[in-house]
């Protein structure tokens, strides 16, 4: 009960009352829609929760990295310049690798790859791959933070680096932009789908490869010469003869003789598995034994062997079903190879790779057709040498260091 004045006003009239108010229009439209004050509820807690305004800032810094003026990627060089202790480096890494100093037709080999890896490193310096590769901007900077730059962030640290050529210098850098340059090619490669009938196709190419040798099953029971003197080995033989061939006993029931390689089960063994591991006297035999019988005793270095052949298997070519893992794996390395040396040749095109002033197609040309043609006591330029040794002797008149012991021609 309400007092309105000295008036009691009961409850159910003042809800009456307030019901005849004139309400505002956000309280009348609360409660005509309450589905838009959920709406707003939700709105106010969205714009409340720490994780939108997170978002919110990545948005924006992602936005202002889009919109920032990008670094525009070099014109690739139409010309490579390289000196000839390029080649002399590649000379000597060579023969750290296999111990002798490549000739002729391998010093070409050595020059062609390495003049390729050039190109592909212009070509990824071209696109600020050691800006943009996380393990080739990491090594640049610490290669400045090394000599004494730490003050300085990472970003300025990598251009510093670049400014004074590491990124073609520095062994690691190049490695890694040459390997993502041949990666990237491959991958595109390798990443298109294949077909059956394709893989198909390559298998009945390459049916060589993918060939099983002739194979033996078969199953053995060994005596070992070392094991037994020569009377027991006899006697035990004996035995073991009169129980095979009295018993015919099955493969699954051999519980007779010495442990062997092969053991007493039935094994499949190739034919140039058996012939390497047991001898010609095991492989012959078991090319003239019938299907299902024991035969032997037949005597090896090791000793006597007793063998019951359950299968002679040809040499035959699977089925595409049966390998196309394999199969299909080949077929994309070797899609990717070739994608590869496509992609490099387009390159040789729009790049000349000079050496010591000379076309190294030149050098590289006569190294495969006319080795020895110009052979001389001293080459007076890169274009003479004959293998790794002149060029070696190339830059030490260039430099004018003396010769080293042990230089001798592989």
């Amino acid at each position: 009960m309400v007092r309105a004045g000295n008036r009691r006003i009961p409850a159910q009239r003042r809800r009456l009352m307030n019901a005849s108010l004139p309400r505002s229009r956000n309280e009348t439209t609360v409660q005509r829609h309450p589905r838009r004050r959920f709406a707003r509820i939700v709105v106010r807690r969205l714009l409340a929760a720490p994780l939108l305004h997170f978002f919110l800032v990545a948005l924006a810094v992602t936005g202002y990295q889009l919109s920032a003026p990008q670094r525009e990627p070099a014109a690739i060089s139409p010309k490579i310049e390289l000196p000839p202790s390029w080649a002399a480096t590649l000379c000597r890494d060579e023969l750290g690798r296999s111990g002798a100093l490549a000739r002729g037709r391998e010093l070409a080999a050595l020059l062609r790859r390495g003049a390729d890896d050039e190109i592909l490193l212009r070509v990824a310096l071209a696109r600020n791959l050691h800006r943009s590769d996380p393990v080739a901007s990491a090594r640049l900077a610490s290669n400045i933070a090394f000599i004494g730059g730490r003050a300085a962030d990472p970003a300025t640290l990598m251009e510093r680096a670049i400014a004074m050529g590491m990124a073609e210098t520095d062994l690691v850098v190049r490695r890694r932009l040459i390997g993502r340059m041949k990666l990237e090619i491959e991958g595109a490669a390798r990443a298109r789908p294949v077909r059956d009938e394709r893989l198909a196709r390559y298998l009945s190419h390459h049916q060589r490869r993918y060939r099983t040798p002739p194979s033996y099953r078969f199953t053995q029971v060994f005596l070992s010469a070392a094991r037994h003197g020569p009377s027991d080995l006899e006697r035990e033989a004996e035995r073991i003869d009169r129980l095979l061939r009295s018993t015919g006993a099955a493969p699954g029931d051999v519980a007779i003789g010495d442990p062997v390689l092969a053991g007493a089960s039935s094994t499949t063994w190739s034919k140039a598995d058996v012939l390497k591991v047991f001898g010609p006297a095991i492989e012959h035999a078991l090319d003239e034994a019938p299907v299902g019988r024991w035969t032997g005793p037949v005597r090896t270095a090791l000793g006597l062997h007793w063998l019951r052949l359950e299968e002679r298997i040809p040499a035959r070519v699977p089925a595409l079903d049966e390998i196309r893992e394999r199969v299909r794996y080949d077929f994309l390395a070797r899609r990717g190879q070739a994608a590869l040396a496509r992609a490099i040749e387009s390159m040789r095109t729009k790049t000349q790779v000079m050496l010591g002033g000379v076309p190294i197609d030149r050098v590289i040309d006569r190294l495969e057709h006319a080795p020895g043609s110009l052979r001389r006591s001293r080459p007076l330029s890169i274009f003479e040498v004959e293998d790794c040794a002149d060029v070696l002797k190339l830059e030490r008149m260039a430099t004018g260091s003396p010769a080293q012991p042990g230089g001798k021609r592989s």
